[in-house]
């Protein structure tokens, strides 16, 4: 049974022929849910909820591509990637950088990564160019985490 109502596919899909420019690629790190419980090793839960959502979005337009990544099977492409939690879900502009997305964005976040779609696709960057030219000069690596929560 499809996770997105019809109705919200349709209004999805109508945004993306209008809205997306160029090609995003999709990466989504999971792993199969484990029968047994591992004190210690973390349970993975919503994993099949979001290889669903995010393969129902993907066909929602053929300038999305995705690839799903089995971290227990590609240890390889999880590690050279950074991925250490699943599902983690990682898109790619041509011209606009990437997004990371930890845990499934379902309910208030996935208006958030459509946007991030869109935004990836037309290559906006929705910053000043005060702010713009103030990144510009950070020289060294630097790690932002934005944690978000509906309450």
């Amino acid at each position: 049974m499809p996770l997105l109502p019809e109705r919200e596919k349709q209004q999805v899909r109508e945004l993306f022929e209008r809205d997306l420019q160029n090609d995003v690629q999709i990466d989504l790190y999971t792993q199969k849910p484990s029968i047994l419980f591992v004190p210690g090793r973390p349970q993975n839960l919503g994993t099949n909820e979001t290889q669903e959502l995010i393969s129902e979005v993907a066909e929602l337009s053929p300038k999305l591509q995705l690839q799903i990544h089995d971290v227990q099977q590609d240890r390889t492409a999880a590690s050279e990637a950074g991925v250490d939690q699943t599902p983690t879900l990682i898109l790619k502009g041509e011209n606009a950088g990437t997004i990371r997305f930890l845990g499934s964005p379902a309910g208030y976040e996935f208006s958030t990564l459509i946007a991030d779609l869109v935004d990836l696709s037309a290559g906006n960057v929705l910053l000043t160019e005060e702010t713009q030219a103030a990144l510009r000069e950070i020289d060294e690596p630097v790690h932002i985490r934005v944690f978000s929560t509906p309450t």
